[in-house]
């Protein structure tokens, strides 16, 4: 069985990696993820998953998983889900 504490290192360093990248250097986000127009918006996201990573992969490195955490990595999973895969429909 897969223990909280690994998901939580997992998914935090995955979301601390991806929100710093467009922070630390904009030009290689935008060539692999294409073109934006509103560059305040992609560093938004990018401080807001930096956030959300950290707090996970604390978590799991201190084994301290607790309910709110599990919702927190759940619930901005399946937000960003919704995001990638319904929002394009809409437009």
């Amino acid at each position: 069985m897969i223990k909280p504490s690994f998901v939580s290192k997992l998914q935090g360093s995955y979301w601390a990696i991806t929100g710093i990248w467009p922070l630390v250097h904009m030009p290689s986000f935008i060539w692999v993820s294409g073109p934006k127009t509103d560059l305040w918006l992609v560093r938004t996201v990018g401080l807001l998953l930096t956030v959300i990573g950290f707090t996970l992969l604390a978590a799991g490195l201190h084994r301290r998983v607790t309910p709110e955490i599990i919702w927190l990595g759940v619930g901005g999973a399946a937000s960003m889900a919704f995001i990638d895969f319904f929002m394009p429909l809409t437009m």
